[in-house]
């Protein structure tokens, strides 16, 4: 990942743990800033509230944005974003599809009266191959509603589900595209929750 379009890749490794009966995630990460310096990152949604909390070695906060609607939206983007990996949650009443035509479709994932949209575009096969919606360029109260483009690269099966392992995360902005983020999935668990 990189934070600016001028800077260099940062490595990083990162653990998400989701619920999908009633939406929500806590993400986890490492990322190698640089030879020796670290950042740790954790961003999570509860209910329809988003969070980002970043500390440079895990003790000095960089970024510790919570608790406004930009950075809500963002999170709930990002969990509508994510259901490639868990397409089970698709059928869910919590998000409700309008086709757009044959090969793309508008999902709304509504949470406690909030709402984000986002157009899904799939292959012919019926694999998802991008996601794009209007999120806010940051999670400061003043940020912009810009558009933010994953590009789903390649599908790989897990569990007997396949799903896409890799994707470019971007963006589009007037002064020109951003791709900020390259990753893959390298495991993938499911648990099922028995009452």
């Amino acid at each position: 990942m990189r934070t600016k379009p001028e800077n260099k890749w940062m490595p990083f490794t990162a653990t998400q743990i989701f619920n999908v009966e009633k939406p929500a995630f806590v993400w986890n990460t490492q990322v190698q800033a640089l030879p020796f310096i670290s950042l740790y990152g954790r961003d999570k949604l509860y209910q329809e509230h988003g969070s980002m909390l970043i500390k440079l070695e895990a003790l000095i906060p960089i970024v510790n944005d919570a608790e406004n609607s930009q950075i809500n939206s963002g999170a709930m983007i990002r969990f509508l974003a994510e259901i490639c990996w868990f397409p089970s949650a698709a059928l869910n009443n919590y998000i409700v599809w309008e086709a757009l035509d044959e090969t793309s479709a508008k999902a709304t994932l509504t949470i406690n009266g909030k709402s984000v949209s986002g157009i899904f575009k799939f292959s012919k096969e019926g694999h998802i191959t991008s996601l794009e919606a209007k999120r806010f360029y940051g999670g400061k109260t003043d940020s912009k509603l810009e558009t933010w483009l994953i590009e789903m690269t390649s599908h790989k099966t897990f569990n007997n589900i396949k799903i896409p392992n890799k994707s470019s995360v971007s963006w589009k902005l007037k002064e020109g595209d951003f791709n900020w983020l390259k990753l893959e999935i390298i495991a993938l668990e499911r648990n099922t929750i028995e009452d």
